[in-house]
């Protein structure tokens, strides 16, 4: 977001920021220990047996193919759940009028929620691969959650369940207001810079609690919208899962793109900033692009063999919609109002690419 309208206070919540408040292992101590004894409390003493029992079933490979492709395909589909994990990792990126240092804390927020994810991630498969029992009778369980039958197996207690599970509702709500903020704070900017329809409402910002309000309620209606999709048809939602997990990553494709064509045309610029990758930044480049390349291609293909309209991935063609939109959006619209962010100097993203173009073309 450029220096333009704000959305709130520069670095009015700064001191709060998770990297730069001073840590306090003291305060964190005593809600630790009493999480370690409530596992303690509730987790049966045939916990142990259950996974070791699992130990001679994991040491060796044991893939089980339901998906009707071949075992290579089925590996290949499998990317989009841990894929739909990797999203949203720029988020620091959308909330940086509102940290302190931003330069500096903003990409630090995005390596370390990257590394933080991977290794909470990592132990909570491993711990849940150990405690599954029977996958037949686990994915079959009339809770219709099979995350939820490993819960029970493991305490067997009801209220142990119940516990667990609710950790995953929270981590739920946590993540949807964290989604709902950074996903406004996008919507904002693109409204304040004459992108949207409607952008002057959009861009409206609460001069009280300095937040754009009508860009948050219209983030959380179709969030709501989407969510709504669910109780209708899974094929749906999970449509619009692949589209969400697909628009991240083309999203994180066009930059790295832009850049190698710029160092491939000698148009490249040295880009100040507190981190650089140096000389390895461009190898990485190509690496991050073919990945992202790679898995968006892999996300419109369809899950199950025979295919048929219950089971079909429409995830291209709502692709090819949301582009037809935007296309239509820019030849009628967008190509006269949009500006792009406020740069330094008082100009525009634009203005200097025009100016840039017209130089090189004389």
């Amino acid at each position: 977001m450029g220096s333009g309208a704000r959305s709130t206070k520069a670095g009015e919540y700064g001191d709060q920021h998770l990297w730069t408040a001073p840590p306090r292992p003291n305060l964190a101590l005593h809600p630790f220990v009493e999480f370690v004894g409530f596992l303690y409390r509730w987790l049966p003493p045939s916990l142990p047996r259950m996974i070791t029992s699992n130990l001679p079933a994991l040491s060796s490979v044991n893939f089980q193919n339901f998906t009707g492709f071949s075992t290579g395909f089925a590996a290949i589909l499998g990317l989009l759940q841990s894929s739909f994990g990797m999203c949203c990792y720029d988020a620091p990126a959308h909330m940086t009028e509102e940290l302190k240092n931003a330069s500096r804390e903003a990409p630090k927020a995005i390596i370390m929620s990257a590394y933080i994810g991977a290794v909470t991630g990592l132990v909570f498969l491993i711990v849940v691969c150990f405690c599954i029992g029977d996958v037949s009778s686990t994915t079959q369980s009339k809770t219709g959650v099979p995350l939820i039958q490993i819960f029970y197996d493991s305490t067997q207690s009801t209220v142990g369940t119940c516990f667990l599970s609710s950790l995953i509702v929270v981590i739920a709500i946590v993540g949807a207001n964290a989604i709902l903020a950074e996903g406004s704070r996008s919507l904002y900017a693109f409204a304040r810079d004459h992108g949207l329809p409607f952008s002057s409402l959009v861009a409206r910002v609460e001069p009280k609690r300095q937040v754009p309000i009508y860009a948050i309620l219209l983030t959380c209606a179709v969030q709501v919208a989407l969510n709504s999709i669910y109780f209708g048809t899974l094929t749906g939602f999970n449509t619009v899962i692949s589209i969400a997990t697909e628009g991240y990553y083309l999203s994180y494709a066009m930059p790295l793109l832009s850049r190698i064509l710029a160092r491939l045309t000698g148009h490249a610029k040295v880009l100040q900033g507190p981190y650089t990758l140096g000389r390895y930044g461009i190898a990485m480049n190509v690496m991050g692009l073919a990945f992202l390349v790679f898995t968006s291609i892999t996300f419109n293909f369809p899950t199950l063999s025979p295919v048929d309209s219950g089971n079909m991935n429409y995830t291209s063609a709502a692709i090819g919609i949301i582009g037809l939109i935007s296309i239509v959006t820019w030849i009628t619209t967008g190509q006269k109002a949009f500006t792009g962010p406020h740069i330094g100097g008082g100009g525009t993203v634009v203005d200097v690419l025009r100016n840039h173009v017209d130089s090189v073309a004389s």
